[in-house]
C-alpha cells in the first residue's frame, strides 16, 4: 500500500476549505462542544490583522491558522441519523479543527451580516462609486453564502439550503420538512441566519433564544456571545463604533497599495475608490469606507487565511495523525471517542432511559474529577488499562490511539454482539470506574472506602487497599476490580437477596487480602520484582493450569467463565508463591525476608510490615529488642486509622545508614544491605526523626524511652537525666520536641535493649518481625500456622 493511500495533506484557503461544492462538515458526537471563548476570537482577527499588513508589502502573505484532520466517509458510515437520499455528495468528518472551522463560519456570518447592512445604504446612490461599490459587495456577499451554507438545487422552502456544518445526532442533513433537524448551535445558526439573509437583508439578525429548550440554552452561549464579540470587532473597524479596535491598514495604505488591491479585488481600485479613501468628509462617504474595509477582511479571510487539510483514510490513522501532529486542541479521550459507538448499540431514541446510559454515567462522573486535559487524559489511561486486564487479560499500551482502537474492538467482539452482552461490558467498565473513584484514587486521604464491605471487614479491608496504593502497585486493580465488579452485579441483580450480596462481599474481602498476603511475601522476600506482573496478568488472561480459570471476563477475546471463586484464586497465589518464589512456609520466607533490604524495595511495603509485625504486641522480657504476640486491643495496628497516622512518620534506621566512626559496631557496614533490613527500622514521627538520626546507639535508645515512656513523669525524668545517662543534656528545641512528642509504644521492645546495637541483635529482630508477619498474613493465603 502506498502511503498516499492512507493519507494526504494539502494547503488550503478557507474558501477553498468550507466553499467546496458539494462538500458537508460533519462533527461527529464524541467531539466537545463548541467552546472557544473571547480571546480565541481576539486572536483570530489579530493574525487576520496581521496577514493583512503583511499583504500590504508581498503578495505571498497569508495567515495560517493550523490543521484540519479530516476523514472522506464516502461510505456515509458516521452519518447518523442518515438520511440517505438527501445527504450531500461528500462529508467530510472532522477529527480535529472544528473549534477553528465553527469559528470561521461564526465570522463568514457575522460580515455577510454587515455587508448586507452596509450594502443596504447604497440604496438611491447611482454614482459611478456606488455602482461598483454594489457590485462588489454583491459578489463578496455570494461568496460568503456559499461558505455557510449550500444550495441544493430543490427543497422543502428554506430547505434547499444545507448548513455547511453539522453535528452527528443533533443535526440531520434533508430537504424534506419532516426529517431535517439542526439543533446544535452551529447548524440552528448557520440554518436561521441563512434563512433570514435571503429573506430581509435590512434588519439584524437576532437568536431566537426562546424557541431554544431551556435545558439546552447553555450550550449556545459560546456561539452567541462569539458571534456578538466578531459584530463588536467588524463595527469598530469598519465604522468606528464602540472600544473594540484592530491594527488594520489605514485607509491612506489601502488606497496607496496596488499589491493588496489587485490580490483581494483582482484589479486596482477605480480613482473614485481611491479618492474616497484618501479623503471623507460625509457620513455617506464614512459608511462608504467602512463597507470597503469590510470587503477587505471578508476577502482576505476567505482566500488568505490558511490552514493545512490531512485527510486520512480511517479514524485510527486520522487519530495517529493528530497525536504526530501535536495540535494546539485539546486530544479527546478514548472514553470520549467511544461514547458514540455506544449510543449507536442502543439506538439515539432509547439510549437516555437505557442500562448503558446509566453505566456511562457512573464513567462520566469519575473523569469528570479531573478537570484539566491532561489529567483527564490520565485518568482515562488509569482507567483503561486496568479495565483491559479485567476484561481481556490484555496489557494495554498508554498510547491514545491503541486505547481507543481496544475499546472499539472489544466492544465489537462477536462474542456480545447482542445488546445485553454489550450492556455487561459498559457495567464493567463502569464497575472498574467506581472501584478506582472510592478505593483506589481516594487512598491518600482519609475518604479511602471500598464500597460494599461488610463492617467486620472494611477495617482491615481498606488498609490493605492503602498499602497497595501507596506502594504503586496498580496492577492489583485489575483483579480487585473483579471481585468487586461481582459484588456490585449481584445488588444489582438480586436487590432482595441479603445473603448473596454478602456472601459475593466476603469473596471481594478474601481476595483482597489474598493480594496483599502474596506482595507483601512476594516482594518482601527480594530486592526486584521478579516478574510479579507478568504472574497476574496470567492469572487473569490463562489462570493456573486446571484448577484456576482465567480472572478476565473474556480472556483473549474469547467466552469465559464464571469468575472463579476467591478461594480458587488465594490458592493461585498460594502456588506461585510456593513454586516461582520457592516461599513454601515460614522457614523459607523468614531466611529470605531476613536477608532483604526491604527499605531499598518500597517504602510503602516497609511501613506495612511494621504494622503488620507489631499489631497487638509487646515487648519481649525475655529477650530485649524483640516482641511478642498480645491480647487483642492491645497496639491495634492493622486499621486505616493506624496507617494515616503512620504514614506521616519516617522510617528510622536504628543503625544510621552511614556510620559514624566509634559509636556504631562497624560490622554493621561490613554489608550495606545490612541497615535496610527490617530489624533495623522503626516508624517515628519527622521531626522526631529529624533529632535523632545521627546520634549514637546510646542516644538513640534513651530517646526511645522518652517516646515510649507512659506518663508524664517518666518524660520528664528521662529528658532531664540526659546529662547524667548519655554524657550530655538536650538542646532546648531538642527537650522540646521530646517532651510533646506522641506516645510510641511500639519503641518500648527497642528501648529495652542494654546491650551495644549489632548484628546478631538486628538479624535476630528480623527474624522476630519476619515470623510475625508471616503467622499474621499466612491464613489470607490459605496457609495454616501453628
Amino acid at each position: 500500500m502506498e502511503i498516499s493511500e492512507i493519507f494526504s495533506a494539502a494547503p488550503k484557503s478557507s474558501f477553498q476549505l468550507l466553499g467546496d461544492p458539494g462538500v458537508g462538515f460533519y462533527v461527529p458526537a464524541y467531539q466537545r462542544e463548541y467552546s472557544w471563548d473571547q480571546r480565541n476570537i481576539y486572536r483570530l482577527f489579530e493574525e487576520v490583522a496581521l496577514g493583512l499588513n503583511h499583504l500590504l508589502e508581498s503578495e505571498d502573505a497569508i495567515t495560517f491558522i493550523g490543521t484540519v484532520i479530516s476523514i472522506h466517509d464516502n461510505k456515509y458510515q458516521t452519518v447518523h441519523p442518515l438520511v440517505r437520499e438527501d445527504v450531500p455528495s461528500r462529508v467530510m468528518l472532522i477529527i480535529d479543527g472544528q473549534q477553528r472551522i465553527t469559528t470561521l463560519l461564526i465570522a463568514v456570518t457575522a460580515l455577510h451580516e454587515q455587508i448586507a447592512l452596509a450594502k443596504v445604504r447604497l440604496e438611491g446612490d447611482s454614482s459611478v462609486l456606488a455602482v461598483w461599490l454594489k457590485e462588489k459587495a454583491t459578489e463578496t456577499l455570494r461568496k460568503l453564502q456559499s461558505v455557510y451554507e449550500q444550495d441544493m438545487a430543490y427543497g422543502d422552502g428554506a430547505l434547499q439550503w444545507y448548513p455547511r456544518l453539522i453535528r452527528a445526532y443533533e443535526d440531520t442533513w434533508s430537504r424534506k420538512k419532516e426529517k431535517a433537524k439542526y439543533a446544535s448551535p452551529i447548524a440552528r445558526h448557520l440554518f436561521h441566519y441563512g434563512s433570514h439573509a435571503r429573506s430581509d437583508n435590512s434588519s439584524r439578525y437576532s437568536h431566537d433564544v426562546a424557541s431554544i429548550p431551556e435545558s439546552a440554552q447553555a450550550k449556545f452561549k459560546a456561539l452567541f456571545n462569539n458571534f456578538g464579540e466578531i459584530r463588536k470587532i467588524l463595527r469598530g473597524v469598519a465604522f468606528e463604533k464602540g472600544s473594540v479596535r484592530l491594527e488594520l491598514p489605514s485607509f491612506a495604505d489601502l488606497a496607496g497599495s496596488e499589491t493588496l488591491q489587485e490580490t483581494l479585488f483582482n484589479s486596482v481600485l477605480p480613482d473614485s475608490v481611491v479618492v474616497l479613501l484618501k479623503g471623507a468628509e460625509g457620513k455617506k462617504e464614512r459608511e462608504y469606507q467602512g463597507l470597503i474595509v469590510l470587503m477587505v477582511l471578508a476577502r482576505f479571510l476567505l482566500d488568505r487565511v490558511a490552514v493545512t487539510v490531512v485527510t486520512a483514510k480511517n479514524e485510527d490513522y486520522a487519530f495517529d495523525m493528530f497525536e504526530a501532529l501535536n495540535t494546539t486542541g485539546e486530544p479527546l479521550t478514548a472514553f470520549e471517542t467511544f461514547k458514540p459507538r455506544v449510543v449507536q448499540a442502543e439506538g439515539l431514541a432509547d439510549y437516555e432511559t437505557s442500562a448503558s446510559r446509566k453505566s456511562m454515567l457512573v464513567v462520566e462522573q469519575y473523569l469528570s474529577g479531573f478537570e484539566k486535559a491532561q489529567d483527564r487524559q490520565d485518568a482515562t489511561s488509569n482507567l483503561l488499562v486496568p479495565f483491559a486486564l479485567a476484561e481481556t487479560g490484555e496489557k494495554l499500551s498508554r498510547r491514545l490511539s491503541v486505547q481507543r482502537r481496544y475499546v472499539k474492538d472489544t466492544f465489537d467482539l462477536p462474542i456480545q454482539s447482542k445488546i445485553d452482552e454489550k450492556r455487561l461490558y459498559i457495567r464493567h467498565l463502569a464497575h472498574v470506574a467506581l472501584f478506582l473513584d472510592k478505593a483506589w484514587l481516594k487512598g491518600k486521604g482519609n475518604q479511602c472506602v471500598v464500597p460494599d464491605v461488610p463492617k467486620d471487614d472494611d477495617a482491615l479491608v481498606h488498609l490493605c487497599v492503602r498499602a497497595l496504593r501507596a506502594a504503586s502497585h496498580d496492577i492489583t486493580v485489575a483483579p480487585m476490580a473483579r471481585y468487586f465488579s461481582t459484588v456490585q452485579l449481584v445488588k444489582e441483580r438480586q436487590p432482595s437477596d441479603p445473603d448473596a450480596y454478602k456472601c459475593q462481599a466476603k469473596e471481594l474481602v478474601t481476595a483482597i487480602k489474598a493480594l496483599t498476603a502474596f506482595f507483601v511475601f512476594w516482594r518482601g522476600s527480594r530486592t526486584g520484582t521478579e516478574r510479579i506482573d507478568d504472574y497476574y496478568r496470567d492469572l487473569l488472561q490463562k489462570g493456573r493450569g486446571n484448577s484456576l480459570r482465567p480472572l478476565a471476563r473474556h480472556p483473549g477475546r474469547k467466552s469465559g467463565g464464571e469468575l472463579p471463586s476467591a478461594a480458587d484464586f488465594r490458592d493461585g497465589l498460594r502456588d506461585i508463591l510456593n513454586k516461582e518464589g520457592c516461599i513454601k512456609g515460614k522457614e523459607e520466607w523468614v531466611k529470605k525476608a531476613c536477608r532483604t533490604p526491604v527499605y531499598k524495595v518500597s517504602s510503602a511495603l516497609t511501613r506495612f510490615m511494621l504494622l503488620v509485625a507489631t499489631h497487638q504486641t509487646i515487648p519481649d522480657e525475655a529477650t530485649p529488642g524483640l516482641v511478642i504476640p498480645a491480647r487483642k486491643g492491645m497496639l491495634d495496628l492493622l486499621t486505616v486509622d493506624a496507617w494515616n497516622d503512620f504514614e506521616q512518620m519516617s522510617i528510622e534506621h536504628v543503625a544510621p545508614q552511614v556510620r559514624r566512626d566509634g559509636d556504631w559496631d562497624s560490622a554493621l557496614y561490613d554489608d550495606p544491605d545490612t541497615v535496610e533490613q527490617v530489624g533495623n527500622l522503626a516508624l517515628i514521627p519527622l521531626k522526631e526523626n529529624a533529632s535523632i538520626s545521627n546520634r549514637s546507639w546510646d542516644e538513640k535508645r534513651h530517646i526511645y524511652k522518652i517516646l515510649s515512656a507512659t506518663t508524664e513523669k517518666q518524660i520528664e525524668w528521662l529528658i532531664g537525666a540526659a546529662g547524667e545517662e548519655i554524657g550530655s543534656a538536650f538542646k532546648a528545641r531538642t527537650a522540646e520536641i521530646l517532651a510533646k512528642s506522641k506516645y510510641l509504644p511500639h519503641l518500648a521492645s527497642i528501648a529495652d535493649v542494654n546491650e551495644s546495637w549489632s548484628v546478631n541483635l538486628l538479624n535476630r529482630r528480623s527474624e522476630c518481625l519476619a515470623g510475625l508477619v508471616w503467622d499474621r498474613l499466612a491464613p489470607w493465603l490459605g496457609i495454616e500456622v501453628h
